[in-house]
């Protein structure tokens, strides 16, 4: 059980390292890297079943709901959120696994939505540009997955 936790602990730091670095790169670029999103989905796939506490359904059910509940904010929010958003909605779901996909939707979500309500008040001539909000999505995946 020991050497189960150890790899657990290497595998959120892997991925915390990746969706920081995915997160910075949204703010800084505008823009989340296929290159980088495409083999981490495999990836993520592939090191589902390694995990002491999960396995290969759990992430593709989690990979369901991210990809189902994304695909509907993208279509109700016309623009609001981005493919390479989606993309990574879509990693966080497959990584964490169900249930965690939820905990991970609520705190982002939360996130983002108390980030935006400042802006508006605090900088109301930029609150009518983009919002990063890949940020928002890694710390619901850092948070699902710390739980």
């Amino acid at each position: 059980m020991r050497g189960a936790v150890a790899l657990d602990v290497v595998l959120i730091a892997s991925w915390g390292a990746l969706l920081t670095v995915l997160a910075v790169d949204d703010l800084r670029h505008g823009v989340i890297r296929n290159q980088v999103v495409y083999p981490a989905l495999g990836i993520a796939l592939a090191t589902s079943p390694i995990w002491s506490d999960r396995g290969l359904a759990d992430a593709a059910a989690g990979g369901a709901v991210a990809l189902v509940s994304g695909g509907i904010v993208m279509l109700m929010a016309r623009g609001g959120m981005g493919g390479g958003d989606l993309k990574l909605w879509l990693l966080i779901g497959l990584v964490v696994g169900y249930p965690a996909v939820w905990i991970a939707g609520v705190v982002t979500v939360l996130a983002g939505g108390i980030a935006g309500a400042v802006l508006v008040l605090h900088c109301p001539a930029r609150s009518r540009g983009t919002l990063a909000y890949a940020p928002y999505l890694a710390l619901g995946g850092l948070v699902a997955l710390a739980v």
